[in-house]
């Protein structure tokens, strides 16, 4: 996994792998395992100052997940791809009606608890009892999608998902064929 901070675009981003995403996102080829959190590259000193001690407002953008995991699940589904995940995209597929749902009530974005670190400052972690965060997580798919979060102002932290930056390469590569029971 790698944590990078691009401090001109005010942007934290974990690219995560395949044993970092929830079980049903993962493809196959390692034993269902979840971390839960997210790997800070042995930068928690970098992360914890890019959301100022973690304090804050922390949010979801609903919509602009939405749309990136739309095209995502697309592509993947169009490849005839499903196969090669342990939950056959259904989960990730079930988790963005969820979100639409809250979409159609007006809520683009989602207020979250801010992230907390596990007690050996190597991972970061979003609470686990919160549905809608929970939802959201399950859409990270392992090796493919980015987990991205954008500083707004001075205090505000906007997360989505997108698609890793190696994403064309694997898909273009085939490499998600390796992936397929």
């Amino acid at each position: 996994m790698a944590m990078i901070i691009e401090e001109e675009n005010k942007l934290l981003r974990f690219d995560v792998p395949n044993s970092e995403a929830s079980i049903n996102a993962q493809h196959f080829g390692i034993a269902d395992r979840t971390v839960g959190s997210y790997y800070m590259s042995d930068n928690y000193d970098l992360c914890k100052n890019f959301l100022d001690d973690f304090k804050g407002e922390y949010f979801i953008d609903i919509s602009l997940t939405i749309r990136n995991i739309k095209k995502i699940l697309s592509i993947i589904k169009d490849r005839d791809y499903s196969n090669a995940f342990k939950g056959h995209l259904i989960p990730q597929f079930k988790n963005l009606e969820a979100l639409e749902w809250m979409l159609q009530n007006g809520d683009y974005y989602y207020k979250m608890k801010s992230p907390t670190v596990n007690d050996n400052q190597k991972y970061l972690k979003l609470d686990n009892e919160d549905d809608v965060v929970n939802s959201f997580r399950s859409l990270i798919l392992g090796d493919l999608c980015s987990l991205y979060i954008k500083k707004i102002g001075s205090n505000g932290y906007m997360f989505y998902v997108d698609r890793n930056p190696a994403f064309d390469e694997i898909i273009k590569g085939n490499k998600v064929l390796k992936w397929m029971k």
